[in-house]
């Protein structure tokens, strides 16, 4: 919410959405959304809570690898626990090419502690390791990144619900 306060509203693309909370929160605001996921279920149910919130999305179910992300598309891609292969060049390098210059990513994911992905495993669901964000997107501007620990309604650790998070917002020079 914090990413685009005052900002003038355009396209934005909502990554691997889910059942639609962002897409329906900046689609309120005015922005033209659109939002994808690999679920049925969750697309079905995203388009019918923008309804009900009186708003509209364009939510189309496909995954990272078939979504078309275009060429200098939006404004602002936001990436909340998006599950995609983080370490994946070619596909980091689609999604910077598909925002427009100035354009904005926020991103927000788990963070694990340096080293403690060895298999690859978690990158390959979008869990970066500490600081490896700043180099993946190194060729966005840094506006503002913080690792804390947080409660979180996507995280669960040791009985509670709090988890160490990644938050960065970059854009486009």
């Amino acid at each position: 919410m914090d990413a685009v306060k005052g900002l003038t509203p355009g396209a934005a693309l909502d990554v691997c959405m889910g059942e639609g909370r962002n897409s329906i929160f900046l689609a309120g605001l005015g922005w033209k959304v659109t939002g994808f996921d690999v679920s049925d279920v969750a697309v079905a149910n995203a388009v019918a809570k923008a309804k009900k919130a009186g708003v509209e999305i364009a939510a189309v179910r496909l995954g990272y690898q078939d979504f078309d992300f275009g060429h200098e598309r939006w404004d602002l891609i936001v990436m909340t626990y998006a599950y995609f292969p983080i370490r994946d060049t070619n596909y980091v390098s689609r999604l910077i090419q598909s925002m427009r210059s100035g354009g904005l990513l926020a991103f927000q994911h788990g963070v694990l502690k340096k080293g403690a992905d060895p298999t690859g495993d978690a990158a390959l669901l979008g869990i970066p390791e500490e600081g490896e964000l700043k180099v993946i997107f190194r060729n966005l501007r840094i506006l503002r990144y913080q690792e804390l620990e947080e409660l979180s309604d996507w995280q669960v650790g040791d009985g509670g619900r709090k988890g160490r998070s990644v938050k960065m917002l970059a854009q486009k020079p």
